[in-house]
């Protein structure tokens, strides 16, 4: 473990948004994450927080007078395959896996290239994209229980993930310590076409994403309920087709966010990009302030249109 003080959260978290943590702890092993630990407790730190890449977090503009578990890459790679199955420390990245898986010749995460996340990050969001999802490739997850100090393993079933959700959002007992992934062994083929699936989702993102900005991703989740779903389609009865055919019973909240008329707006640093409205990128030292502002403004406008509020998808912390 690595003790950083006094580190500003902008230079640190891929949004580049945050005020002065008190104390950074750099990890980079699980040996690493119990000495953090128990630093915290020793020193009686009462507020902390474990992140890796902070793809999907917006740390708000004070400083936090408390201590970062901050996840990251091993020196030398920590990921290792038996009868199946690949364990990977929680502070390496996805795409740190999806290479890993494959030089051994399995697939499964082909789906998710591009996307920026710490595997201990995406198991906690259920990180997905074009159709794959954490829960279907996670057979055990590692973790740190904090009720007894004891490292556990914890079942798919009990991870109770949902549509970018998880166990580990709601309650604190639990430190993610390493990913057990369960992927398809592929022939030499397959692992080719595996491949081709991978790039094509980068270029994808590289097209439709506003990836050239720091931004904390998609920051509504897309309406998947049926109930709503109908409320925005007795306002907007023209997009049933599309919500069938291309969103697969989803509202894509993008495509509602630019046609509530707030795509391309700005406040101070913070914009919603004409690539993706669903992204409000920093796209000049932008503050927590500027995001929150912007968030506000079409969480009222969703909700005087259709009746009820669009849930947030990006963490937002204070």
């Amino acid at each position: 473990m690595t003790i950083h003080q006094n580190i500003s959260l902008s230079e640190l978290l891929f949004y580049r948004i945050g005020g002065i943590a008190a104390y950074v702890l750099e990890v980079k092993s699980v040996e690493d994450v119990l000495e953090a630990y128990d630093f915290i407790q020793k020193n009686n730190i009462a507020s902390w927080m474990v992140v890796g890449l902070g793809a999907n977090l917006l740390m708000k503009d004070g400083n936090f007078d408390g201590a970062i578990i901050w996840m990251t890459k091993p020196d030398t790679p920590d990921i290792t395959i038996s009868q199946g199955l690949i364990n990977v420390f929680a502070g390496q990245t996805l795409d740190d896996l999806v290479q890993f898986s494959f030089e051994d010749s399995y697939i499964g995460l082909e789906s998710l290239g591009g996307l920026p996340s710490t595997v201990g990050g995406a198991i906690r969001g259920n990180a997905g994209a074009f159709g794959t999802e954490m829960q279907d490739v996670i057979e055990r997850v590692e973790v740190y229980d904090l009720s007894d100090r004891q490292i556990k393993t914890i079942s798919n079933q009990e991870c109770e993930f949902s549509y970018r959700n998880s166990v580990f959002k709601h309650i604190n007992q639990y430190i993610i310590l390493r990913g057990i992934f369960r992927l398809h062994e592929a022939t030499e083929e397959e692992v080719i076409q595996a491949k081709n699936v991978y790039q094509e989702k980068i270029s994808y993102r590289e097209t439709n994403h506003p990836v050239e900005y720091p931004s904390c991703g998609s920051v509504f989740k897309n309406v998947r309920e049926p109930e709503k779903v109908q409320k925005i389609l007795s306002v907007w009865p023209d997009i049933q087709e599309v919500v069938q055919t291309k969103w697969h019973g989803k509202i894509s909240m993008g495509y509602a966010i630019k046609r509530l008329g707030f795509s391309g707006m700005q406040v101070g640093g913070a914009k919603i990009t004409e690539k993706h409205a669903n992204y409000i990128c920093n796209v000049d030292h932008a503050k927590a302030r500027d995001v929150l502002d912007i968030i506000s403004q079409i969480k009222t406008k969703f909700e005087a249109t259709f009746g009820f509020p669009p849930e947030i998808e990006a963490e937002i912390v204070s």
